[in-house]
């Protein structure tokens, strides 16, 4: 609107100059139109840098959908990776662990959440009742199975956050760094737990 107006007010400073061309006021006529013509020349650049600052914007908006979009997806990958490992690997095992939760008085219907715990939990491996040679055989394939999927993961996450800016100023880029050096924490944390598990089992067999 504003843009609009001081058109028309150069076009109408520039009919007055031409009507009093020989007149007294024409000199302050033309400095008027050159100032008009300057402001309106500055508009016109603060209009282009706008433009310009929106299309970066937009840019930004579709990388960090995009980055969204990704974190998304490597989250569903995650959980279903869990699922996997934490899937019974026997019906044998599935009958072991049942026993042992009518034993403890363990609700029926958590048996599968201790299952899993069972499996990871380093207390199982305190206790004094030693199980049999091929149960033992399974949980340490069970855990190397871990071990390998936890490791490549690592691999992974290692080589996105190398990929990731050192001094990245986009919060996009932060939040993703920061997501990621969570992530290696903890798939390190529980790679040490797993190793210090697995050792036990050795050393009981």
């Amino acid at each position: 609107m504003e843009e609009k107006k001081l058109k028309e007010d150069l076009e109408n400073y520039k009919i007055k100059y031409a009507i009093s061309e020989n007149n007294q006021y024409s000199k302050t006529l033309e400095q008027k139109l050159k100032n008009l013509e300057i402001t309106l020349k500055d508009m016109e650049n603060e209009k282009s840098i706008y433009e310009r600052t929106c299309l970066k914007y937009e840019k930004a908006e579709k990388i960090l959908k995009a980055e969204i979009k990704d974190l998304k997806n490597e989250l569903y990958e995650c959980k279903n990776k869990l699922y996997q490992v934490n899937k019974p690997t026997s019906p044998t095992i599935q009958t072991i662990m049942f026993n042992a939760n009518l034993e403890y008085g363990l609700p029926q219907e958590k048996e599968n959440e201790h299952n899993m715990d069972k499996v990871q939990e380093r207390d199982e491996f305190k206790s004094d009742e030693i199980p049999k040679e091929p149960d033992i055989t399974e949980k340490i394939n069970s855990i190397e199975k871990q071990l390998i999927l936890l490791k490549l993961e690592k691999s992974t996450k290692e080589s996105e956050l190398i990929r990731c800016p050192k001094y990245g100023k986009r919060s996009g880029e932060i939040k993703k760094k920061a997501f990621l050096e969570q992530k290696l924490a903890y798939i390190n944390d529980k790679i040490n737990i797993l190793n210090k598990n697995l050792k036990l089992i050795k050393n009981k067999k």
